[in-house]
């Protein structure tokens, strides 16, 4: 079976390919994690239950995208900002102040 393969690779016959992040995408943490979708208000807040995030170089009344990537072992929460394609920044939290997600 291992010969198959080899070969079936070596012809490009095979359906396995190299894993790869497309563009806008930077990490595979924004692939492989939570999303949640907000209104930035006019302070340039948002609110997950009662946490309240100061979002930077946020659009005023619009929608954003957040893409929680928790870290069990730390017990940390990366949030990834994004608007339209584009990548606006990054916060990390205690995975405590996300009461509405469980791990």
């Amino acid at each position: 079976p291992a010969i198959r393969f080899k070969q079936a690779i070596d012809q490009q016959n095979s359906m396995f390919r190299p894993f790869h992040i497309r563009k806008p995408y930077q990490s595979s943490k924004d692939l492989f994690c939570l999303r949640i979708k907000r209104i930035v208000d006019s302070y340039g807040n948002i609110h997950v239950q009662n946490l309240k995030i100061k979002i930077p170089s946020s659009p005023f009344r619009e929608e954003i995208e957040l893409r929680l990537y928790p870290n069990t072992n730390t017990e940390l929460v990366e949030v990834r900002f994004w608007h339209h394609s584009s990548f606006l920044g990054s916060q990390i939290f205690k995975l405590a102040d996300f009461p509405i997600v469980r791990f």
